[in-house]
């Protein structure tokens, strides 16, 4: 015969397992799949994918509706992600999942990352690094030369958005900046879907600006 305590016990443990997979609802709770997402843009670009990203040390805010942005510039961009046809559902998650600032540790970035603190690219930006002898250059071209001394291996800075994903889970969108000197850099709104293997990919890239 089964000790009664012992069948008590493995049920309490079951149950235990149940419930931590689950959602304060009761509804099975699943992670986003972030790290595929993210990856499925570095893996198009047909480029090894760095050992390590150099970012900012937060999150990019990104209103993809325009609701409380009122510069026609800017308004100009999102007439563009309509243009490309990006569902308003989709612009619109983007929009709530990156309406605040987070730290970018906290996102499922497909590399090793080195944050980049605010304080230390306002050093470098802002600051007055010493002329090279001999080498006529602009202090902005100073200034990313100081970057690079300090982050020889680095092509540059970059920073991530949040991801949105459509209700059904099959489509994403984020945002993306990468900087990488005084006339090197650009803003460009990834959308990825899931195809019927369940791998993502890119589907468009939408470049907003570039310098």
């Amino acid at each position: 015969m089964k000790n009664p305590l012992a069948v008590c016990h493995f049920g309490i443990a079951v149950l235990s397992g149940l419930l931590a997979a689950c959602g304060p609802n009761g509804v099975k709770s699943v992670d986003p799949p972030d790290a595929k997402v993210y990856a499925a843009f570095f893996d198009r670009r047909a480029l090894p994918r760095p050992e390590t990203l150099y970012v900012a040390e937060s999150t990019l805010v990104f209103d993809a509706l325009g609701t409380h942005e009122p510069d026609p510039e800017h308004s100009e961009m999102l007439g563009l992600l309509k243009r490309e046809g990006v569902p308003r559902e989709l612009a619109a998650s983007l929009s709530q999942a990156s309406g605040r600032q987070r730290p970018t540790q906290a996102l499922r970035l497909p590399a090793p990352t080195h944050v980049l603190s605010a304080r230390e690219l306002t050093e470098i930006f802002s600051g007055n690094p010493p002329e090279i002898p001999g080498v006529r250059e602009l202090r902005v071209d100073r200034n990313w030369n100081e970057f690079y001394r300090r982050y020889p291996r680095a092509k540059g800075y970059q920073a991530f958005s949040p991801i949105g994903y459509s209700s059904n889970g099959s489509e994403a969108l984020f945002y993306h900046e990468h900087s990488c000197g005084s006339l090197c850099g650009a803003g460009t709104v990834v959308w990825v879907t899931r195809d019927s293997n369940g791998d993502w990919k890119v589907r468009k890239t939408i470049n907003l600006w570039i310098s």
